[in-house]
């Protein structure tokens, strides 16, 4: 599921990649600040809840100049 690209316009330099939780209201825990009592197989559950976006676009659909599936 996860590229190392961005979904929306397939940055891929890594220091420039975020996780972005598709549904917050699914969401357990951030990806960046794991709680050191998550196990690999909750991490794995809880990745699978993100996409990959880069920091701009990650911006951008926060304030919803983005949308799922294309550019806003």
């Amino acid at each position: 599921k996860h590229k190392s690209k961005c979904y929306f316009c397939g940055e891929s330099e890594d220091c420039c990649l975020e996780f972005h939780h598709i549904d917050k209201d699914n969401k357990l825990f951030s990806i960046g600040k794991i709680p050191h009592t998550k196990s690999l197989e909750d991490v794995k559950i809880e990745l699978d809840k993100t996409i990959c976006v880069c920091a701009n676009c990650h911006r951008k659909l926060h304030n919803k100049l983005l949308k799922y599936g294309k550019m806003g």
